[in-house]
């Protein structure tokens, strides 16, 4: 199998950012072409852009429009006001002119309430229409029945970005297609098989940590496994890092942090022993796992979602007893709480962040002749609140979950009568399920991921 280098992006992201600078710079000598390809380069690249330092001598508008843009490739709103304020610091002179004009770019309604009061509320008071958007966001968290309203009135800044990227589907239940690896690109909408990887076990969890998927636990002929397997995506090769404290499958994974500051969690699952409480963490610095606090519950097949700094579990369930309950553990205080419970306990629970909240789906239902859960439900972590939303259209078997912006991609367990692949999406603020590409090569339990914009190249192998 020949190697072959696959683009992501356009190329070494300074060289981009000069050209981008320069396409911007010049756009009366330059043309719209030239101006339109620099800003979709800006948009790609728009962290390290932010840090460049030709960026001070721009025209806010042009700034502003960057910033605008759903699919400028930042995940956290919070980084694109720290854009803003570097570039009014180096503007202090013409600070009160520029501010509103790059303020109202931003998603303020999305950010947490406590950041603006601490970070954005002090930076932009003094100028009296950044009052009127900082307003706006108070009224949307305060007042949360007037949010339909104000997405008619207010349609971009109370949308999620949804920034370009990519998705790898990757694992299985089943011996035979564990090993498959699919890539997704979001421009083409296509799934393309890439090299296989070699995974020897099924019921792994997988999850991407700085650049590399990280393939752990598992069962091999019946039994728990502990092996951890890291699959490096810049150079397609498989390493073996320390095995778990805690052989384990049907593990949940989360992360918390930014790159190299990345903390993995391992939680729950199941051993020869039984259902799981432990969590597991990964120290990257001395590259060995440490125990964590454990959870109230033991699990296993249950959704945990990383939010506001906060661990956010919910769903599965341990022998007969199947859970409705959330758990939220704060890192700080080394302590789990209970919050609200879902509508109805799921095992095979699954859950993302889209958006501004996050949701939990999929799923059997309790008793006698267990049936698929097709129900969606969304969690308001201010308001301790979960919704019903309107029910998906597939839900057969161990679903596979994952999230584009504020788009939910459910990918169907089983394959419909002609043994083909399903998959739909659904967005808040449309309250409906639409067809979604499925995968080309069908599988259950599968973990999603999707790479981030700090993902510039990526080399993997072509079957």
């Amino acid at each position: 199998m020949a190697y072959f280098d696959r683009q992501w992006g356009w190329g070494p992201p300074i060289e981009n950012i000069n050209d981008a600078m320069r396409g911007i710079l010049s756009r009366e000598r330059d043309g719209m072409d030239r101006y339109n390809w620099a800003m979709g380069l800006a948009r790609y690249h728009a962290l390290e852009f932010g840090q460049h330092s030709a960026v001070s001598i721009m025209d806010p508008i042009y700034i502003g429009k960057l910033l605008e843009s759903d699919e400028v490739n930042i995940f956290h709103e919070p980084r694109v006001f720290e854009m803003i304020a570097r570039y009014c610091l180096l503007n202090a002179n013409e600070k009160d002119k520029v501010m509103h004009e790059m303020v109202k770019s931003l998603r303020l309604p999305l950010i947490r309430p406590q950041y603006i009061i601490d970070e954005i509320e002090p930076a932009v008071r003094p100028n009296g229409k950044c009052r009127e958007l900082l307003k706006e966001a108070y009224r949307w968290h305060l007042v949360p029945e007037e949010r339909e309203k104000m997405r008619l009135d207010s349609p971009v800044r109370t949308r999620p970005r949804n920034p370009y990227i990519r998705i790898i589907s990757v694992g299985s239940h089943d011996m035979e297609t564990c090993n498959i690896l699919e890539l997704y690109d979001t421009k083409e909408k296509e799934w393309n098989r890439m090299k296989d990887i070699e995974i020897d076990r099924t019921h792994t969890s997988s999850i991407m940590v700085d650049c590399r998927v990280m393939i752990v636990g598992g069962k091999v002929d019946g039994k728990p496994s502990g092996r951890v397997q890291c699959y490096d995506v810049i150079t397609a090769t498989m390493l073996e890092e320390e095995p778990l404290l805690t052989p384990r499958y049907n593990a949940s994974l989360v992360t918390m942090g930014f790159g190299f500051a990345t903390v993995l969690y391992v939680l729950g699952g199941r051993n020869e022993d039984g259902c799981l409480d432990s969590v597991e963490k990964w120290d990257p610095d001395n590259r060995e796992w440490l125990y964590g606090k454990e959870m109230e519950f033991k699990r296993e097949e249950f959704g945990v979602v990383a939010w506001d700094n906060r661990l956010w579990v919910a769903g599965g369930r341990c022998g007969d007893v199947w859970f409705e309950t959330l758990e939220m553990f704060k890192p700080k205080k080394n302590k789990w709480k209970f919050r609200a419970d879902m509508n109805q306990p799921r095992p095979y629970c699954k859950m993302v962040v889209a958006g501004y909240n996050f949701y939990a789906m999929g799923g059997y239902t309790e008793g006698e002749g267990e049936r698929n859960l097709f129900t969606l439900e969304r969690y308001d972590p201010y308001e301790d609140k979960w919704t019903l939303l309107a029910n998906m259209n597939i839900c057969s078997g161990p679903i596979s979950v994952g999230a584009i912006g504020d788009k939910i991609i459910v990918f169907d367990g089983k394959p419909d009568e002609n043994g083909q692949s399903r998959a739909e999406y659904f967005v808040d603020s449309n309250y409906k399920w639409l067809n979604f590409d499925p995968f080309k090569h069908h599988r259950a339990n599968a973990s999603i991921i999707t790479i981030p914009y700090f993902m510039n190249r990526m080399r993997l192998a072509k079957r």
